[in-house]
């Protein structure tokens, strides 16, 4: 299994846009197992990972 992920973020007037990239890349003889069951959690994964990072920066930021 390849694994890879990333954020790129860029400024949006005030804001900060966040894209969260990950592929995965599974052996086909486990393929039909694990691909489902991560099409269900990733989702909600991936959303609280943002939640997290942004909580993080945003902590960063308050320090200045």
């Amino acid at each position: 299994m390849q694994f890879r992920a990333s954020f790129a973020c860029e400024p949006v007037g005030e804001n900060t846009l966040v894209t969260r990239t990950m592929a995965v890349q599974l052996n086909p003889v486990v393929r039909w197992l694990i691909e489902p069951i991560l099409r269900r959690t990733l989702p909600a994964n991936i959303e609280a990972e943002v939640e997290r990072a942004k909580a993080y920066v945003e902590d960063l930021g308050g320090r200045t």
